[in-house]
């Protein structure tokens, strides 16, 4: 058997050595593609404020939006290009620049082509979203029954009606109507997410999410806020939304409940107020949100809240949501 081995082996041997070419010249060129990200990331600070930059290495440009930043005579800039990007002019990793009023320009090569890169400024102020272009959306996969909270007193039209409880208890305020669902707590497909819709794409700056009950019974002790992340209708499939806050009200019962209604320690009249710091590598433009109950009051605090609790743990109740959202100031660039 060895015999036989060692025999074809010297075949094959004998083959490629007679048909290889000593002086045969090969071509050693390693082919290089052009780089299709020159711009990896980028910073600035302006005024004692540091912002990441809104890198688009299709349009070639790059826009820094500040939300306190004013006068952009003097922007420290640093920027993060690809190892094998060649820099040339204008196109330097820290340096300051004018844009105030202007642009900024520079030159780097992408291993084939030299592109120009331009940098401006601007400021974002924060507007009121139209409450009458926010609504509910129902029959999203994943989302909570429908048919369960789509009836007085707990209707999807309340949630965007411009009313609220100024204080603990005003339920009269309100004519005792809320968004919500009342559920048994292991009714099969119920979960405890709604979706709205804001009525176009933005980045949200703020949101403050008015509670029904005062801190306490259904309210949402724990919550989630995600924002769909891709263009055109939502789906349920979790893996196309980014999580953008996460929020932990648990602490206002206690508050609430021996607070003199009305009084500063009453949580209710500013209810919860969740920021969104501009950040778009982070925060989405989106039209879509959603909104993950983690914990109601009940399953918070269990038997201290009622002897009850384990069957309402699927309760929720909420009195309105009002957003705000960035808007880029033109006239500031």
């Amino acid at each position: 058997m060895k015999k036989i081995l060692i025999i074809i082996m010297c075949a094959i041997f004998a083959l490629t050595a007679g048909s290889c070419d000593r002086n045969a010249k090969f071509e050693t060129y390693i082919p290089v593609h052009p780089l299709q990200d020159v711009v990896l990331s980028a910073s600035a600070t302006c005024q004692g404020e540091t912002v990441a930059g809104d890198v688009d290495n299709v349009a070639h440009t790059i826009k820094f939006v500040f939300t306190d930043a004013e006068d952009f005579s003097q922007v420290e800039m640093k920027l993060n290009f690809a190892s094998r990007a060649v820099l040339k002019e204008g196109a330097v990793e820290d340096q300051t620049v004018n844009l105030k009023g202007n642009t900024y320009s520079f030159v780097a090569n992408n291993t084939e082509n030299d592109i120009t890169y331009t940098v401006s400024a601007a400021k974002a102020s924060v507007v009121e979203v139209d409450r009458t272009q926010c609504s509910v959306i129902k029959g999203l996969a994943g989302d909570a029954d429908s048919t369960v909270y789509c009836k007085d007193p707990a209707d999807p039209k309340y949630l965007f009606d411009g009313k609220w409880l100024s204080k603990k208890n005003a339920y009269s305020e309100v004519s005792y109507k809320y968004f919500g669902w009342t559920v048994a707590y292991n009714q099969a497909g119920h979960n405890n997410v709604f979706t709205f819709s804001a009525g176009s794409a933005m980045r949200l700056a703020k949101m403050i999410v008015r509670p029904y009950w005062g801190y306490c019974n259904n309210d949402p002790a724990e919550f989630e806020i995600y924002a769909y992340n891709l263009p055109g209708a939502p789906t349920g499939d979790w893996a196309n939304w980014t999580l953008i806050a996460t929020v932990n009200d648990a602490d206002k019962w206690q508050l609430t409940k021996s607070a003199v209604a009305g009084s500063a320690d009453d949580q209710v009249v500013n209810g919860t107020v969740v920021e969104f710091k501009y950040d778009p590598e982070n925060l989405p433009e989106a039209q879509y949100y959603r909104f993950k109950v983690v914990k109601n009051f009940f399953s918070e605090f269990g038997t201290s809240m009622s002897s009850l609790w384990s069957v309402r743990i699927n309760w929720f109740t909420i009195s309105e949501i009002q957003l705000w959202r960035y808007n880029i100031d033109e006239q500031n660039q």
